[in-house]
């Protein structure tokens, strides 16, 4: 015998519906990407949500097919989620922090037949535009006063505008796709996860639960988790489900504009990955701020990596704000547990209650979990154990894009996550490590982000990472690895000491390297497999890496001795001590004599030089270094240009490049450290073409958005950001 009761289909359509009617005038407020805030509402973004879907109508998108975007947080990218999905179509939310490489891959994968961006990432379509083959017409996401100069391009504003506000949604299957959002493919290309109208709201439901986000409509949230990441975590639903009040960052996600924000909006409650936070804390701390006193801060949710104990304490000390501590990945749409502590936890002594709080916490209802074995067997949930975590839920993946329904699952229908885990008698999850991430040290297992978390303990660290060296009697053992705060001078041996006092000794890292920063994924995670490549022939028990006397730059100009007068002002800024040779004077040479005279040069300085190195300038050295074996410390590598663009009087013409000798270019492994600052604009090489240069000449590569190249004007591209770029260098040179 069946229920009696009505069935209703579990439909994207109706959550905006339902903000509408029962609290339209709830506020929406967004940074935009033109730079004002701007102030919207619920029945707004229903109103223009409907709009768009006429408009997507009109231009003939169907049931299934693919709308892309490439855009922040903000109301417009909020009516698409709706109207795309309202129609039945499946919005396809782009990270544009990917290689462009991989954007165009996705793209292409999915057939997506419309792309909407916000005018911040024109630069990126237009390199992209030509590449990506499916796209059948491109909108920026602004109005007719902001529009970009690109052909081909059409008003987001202008299309709605002419537009009915009336639209009766289509009553879909609720299994139907809603949704789809690659993975960001640290290991092969990004797979995608398509989402569907039934997952999406189920997952709404679970955000807004007590013992989910407990998101209600007297929150005020600030959602600085990006909507081309697993949908914001599912916050432009479950906002539109419970009339919370949404703070949209737009593109502007640093300390002071994040704690702006916090201040002026009265947040309640914020959402973000761990290295958001350490920006805001940074802010805090340069600019002695009273967030306890100045903000209304609730709740932080973390998610999206391991919230160090220091991150947490920090946010209740210093705000007055409880964590969330939360996990989920792509697959999971992404909420899967969230660490919410028990009555009885609060009788406990501090050091036992911080042991709960570090755990990924409890699965909310609707999410299954387990662990096994190497040979799948079930373990015990004894928070002793430690096994491969797998889970099921009606809001997780069975298969990728493009794949066989089911493939992903196991007979019994769960996904393996790829973590390592261990679950207490009170269902609390904690994540040991990824599985590829586990350190075994002599037939022991260490756990990677235990070691972190600890390290990041100390008050002088601002980022920590650890992974396995080898090691000819114990097989592996841990490194770990360190970003200073600013300003702090801690060593290796007092953070092994700091250490000893926290984690078994055995699992003490042998030695620490300090660095300027950590590789991060498009979404903010670490890059191990990254780390593992850099430091693959490390060997432990060798002495420490001594940084180099203070060094010598000597700048190389491009052609006609191009270079701004501002350049060794702000040299010597980011290089206090340093010694600056003023520019090369090779006005008038060829290719040949250039090379000769840089090679003079380098070879009467005394000690460590680095070459910095702008426009053409970058070929020569790249020739010099073919031709010359003369050590050097490193060299900074500034915009370099294409050699087949026509480039403006009186430069010369490509033939006449060739003529003197500039190309073809060398593109062998240089001899020594080098960072590439890569800009674009008509005369500079593009990024995948600088990317193919550094990635030749082993170098490290920094994208910097479009400069002006030889614009006064426009500071000369890059030249605001020595410091950073000199620092960035000066960490891999050694002596």
């Amino acid at each position: 015998m069946q229920g009696l009761m009505q069935h209703q289909s579990l439909l994207v359509s109706s959550l905006i519906e339902h903000a509408c009617h029962s609290h339209p005038e709830r506020e929406i407020i967004s940074r935009t990407s033109e730079g004002p805030v701007q102030r919207s509402t619920y029945a707004s973004v229903a109103r223009r949500a409907r709009r768009l879907a006429n408009a997507l109508l009109r231009l003939g998108v169907k049931p299934g097919d693919r709308v892309a975007t490439l855009a922040w947080n903000g109301y417009r990218h909020m009516e698409l989620y709706y109207a795309v999905a309202g129609i039945g179509a499946v919005l396809h939310t782009i990270n544009p922090r990917l290689f462009p490489e991989q954007i165009e891959y996705i793209v292409n994968h999915a057939d997506d037949q419309l792309l909407f961006f916000d005018i911040g990432f024109a630069g990126l379509v237009s390199e992209l535009m030509p590449k990506m083959k499916s796209l059948r017409k491109v909108y920026a996401l602004t109005d007719r006063a902001h529009m970009p100069a690109m052909p081909d391009v059409a008003c987001y504003e202008e299309l709605i505008a002419r537009e009915s506000e009336q639209f009766a949604w289509p009553q879909l299957d609720e299994n139907s796709a809603a949704a789809l959002c690659y993975t960001s493919g640290t290991t092969g290309h990004p797979k995608g996860v398509l989402y569907s109208h039934r997952s999406t709201v189920l997952h709404a439901m679970a955000v807004c639960g007590a013992d989910g986000l407990a998101i209600s409509g007297a929150d005020t949230a600030l959602v600085v988790v990006p909507m081309f990441h697993v949908n914001a975590w599912g916050m432009p639903y479950a906002g539109a489900l419970s009339g919370a009040r949404l703070v949209f960052p737009g593109p502007q996600l640093d300390g002071a504009s994040v704690y702006q924000l916090m201040r002026d909006e009265r947040v309640t409650v914020a959402l973000g990955v761990p290295t958001v936070w350490l920006m805001l804390f940074r802010h805090v701390e340069q600019h002695s701020l009273e967030p306890l006193h100045e903000l209304c801060l609730e709740r932080v949710v973390i998610g999206g990596a391991a919230a160090p104990l220091s991150m947490i304490e920090t946010f209740e000390s210093r705000f007055g704000s409880e964590v969330l501590h939360a996990w989920g990945m792509t697959e999971l749409s992404p909420l899967g547990t969230v660490c919410r502590t028990m009555p009885r936890h609060a009788k406990l002594p501090q050091e036992a209650y911080r042991r709960v709080q570090m755990k990924q916490g409890r699965p909310v209802f609707g999410i299954t979990l387990k662990i096994v074995d190497e040979d799948g067997r079930a373990l015990p949930h004894d928070g002793k154990a430690a096994g491969r975590l797998l889970v099921r839920g009606p809001w997780v993946a069975s298969a990728y894009f493009g794949g066989q329904p089911g493939e992903l699952l196991d007979p019994d229908g769960y996904f393996d996550t790829g973590d390592v885990a261990t679950i207490d008698t009170d269902g609390y999850m904690l994540i040991t490590d990824r599985a590829k991430d586990v350190i075994k040290s002599g037939g022991e297992w260490i756990s990677s982000i235990d070691l972190e978390n600890a390290a990041m303990g100390h008050p002088d660290v601002a980022e920590a990472a650890v992974i396995g060296v080898a090691h000819p009697t114990w097989q592996e053992r841990p490194l770990l690895i360190v970003v200073r705060k600013p300003g702090r001078e801690v060593g290796g041996a007092e953070l092994q000491a700091f250490l000893a006092a926290r984690v078994a000794r055995w699992w003490c890292p042998d030695e620490v390297v300090f660095v300027d920063s950590l590789p991060h994924t498009a979404t903010g995670k670490l890059q191990k497999m990254v780390l593992r490549q850099q430091f693959r022939d490390y060997r432990l028990s060798q002495p420490a890496p001594q940084r180099s006397a203070a060094p010598t730059l000597l700048i190389v100009p491009g052609l006609r001795d191009h270079v701004p007068q501002h350049w060794q002002t702000l040299l010597a800024e980011a290089t206090p001590g340093a010694r600056i040779v003023p520019p090369l004077e090779v006005d008038g040479l060829n290719c040949a004599a250039r090379i000769a005279a840089l090679d003079q040069a380098i070879a009467a300085i005394d000690g460590p030089v680095i070459l910095v190195a702008h426009s053409a300038g970058v070929l020569m050295v790249a020739h010099w270094a073919a031709k010359h074996q003369r050590p050097i410390a490193g060299a900074l590598l500034v915009t370099p240009p294409d050699l087949e663009a026509d480039w403006p009087e009186p430069y010369p013409r490509p033939a006449t490049l060739v003529a003197n000798g500039w190309a073809p270019l060398p593109r062998q492994r240089l001899p020594f450290p080098a960072l590439v600052a890569a800009s674009s604009n008509d005369y500079l090489a593009s990024h995948q073409s600088v990317r193919a240069m550094a990635e030749d000449w082993g170098a490290e590569l920094v994208e910097l958005g479009a400069v002006g190249h030889l614009n006064p004007a426009a500071g000369y591209g890059p030249w605001p950001r020595a410091q950073e770029l000199l620092e960035r260098l000066q960490a891999s040179v050694v002596k």
